[in-house]
């Protein structure tokens, strides 16, 4: 890597440690209580909204590079699998009771009242998924894949406007029924074949009507 690029994956090694280690032992006890998202779960910085820039991933080359880091990639896979345990204790709307729920959000809601934070790992796990296919990582793919199951679309986020996570400028509607993979992330990734990523999975895409996936459905926009 060249040195910049190993600078900034050493900022992130160092900056996010101790939230990482503080996401895990509340993940192990069942709930997000703490405020560690971009740390724990990285989204690209166009859609967790720029909140974080510390944290949130520029592009997708560096985010590639994170996925390629011994450390970060170690550490992103056991927060996957974690949270996956976490979430499988839980029935219906699982992303929301772990990561949102001990913050009173709603399970369908906007910004801040709603389940950011569920957003922002449906946004992160679609991404690796597919960066870990394209370099054949297959733990890290399968990691991410089985997060992206629990993700059943009874959880429901809308972004609030200009700056908020998920927002896209001039799309006519700001609401995503978090199903199946984040569809703004695939388009940002190349649009790749998103069948190909799920087909050694644990769960066999299912075509529907429109074409789509229902694991791993292209997820996107409700009108």
């Amino acid at each position: 890597m060249k040195g910049s690029v190993v600078d900034r994956m050493d900022h992130l090694v160092k900056a996010g440690a101790k939230d990482r280690q503080q996401a895990l032992r509340e993940l192990e006890a069942g709930q997000k209580r703490g405020h560690w998202i971009w740390w724990a779960f990285p989204t690209l910085a166009v859609r967790g909204g720029g909140q974080h820039p510390g944290a949130e991933l520029a592009s997708v080359a560096e985010a590639r590079e994170y996925a390629r880091h011994p450390i970060l990639r170690s550490a992103l896979l056991t927060q996957f699998q974690t949270l996956t345990r976490a979430m499988a204790k839980h029935g219906k709307q699982a992303p929301w009771a772990v990561l949102d729920a001990g913050f009173d959000r709603s399970a369908d809601g906007e910004w801040l009242d709603g389940p950011v934070d569920s957003f922002k790992v449906f946004c992160c796990a679609t991404l690796f998924a597919v960066l870990a296919h394209e370099a054949g990582d297959d733990a890290l793919r399968a990691a991410a894949l089985a997060v992206l199951e629990r993700f059943t679309g009874d959880v429901v986020y809308s972004a609030a406007g200009e700056g908020t996570s998920g927002y896209l400028d001039g799309a006519s509607s700001q609401r995503f029924v978090l199903q199946g993979a984040d569809g703004p992330t695939l388009q940002l990734l190349g649009q790749p074949d998103w069948e190909a990523v799920v087909r050694r999975g644990a769960a066999k895409p299912k075509a529907s009507k429109k074409g789509s996936f229902l694991f791993g459905r292209k997820g996107g926009t409700k009108p």
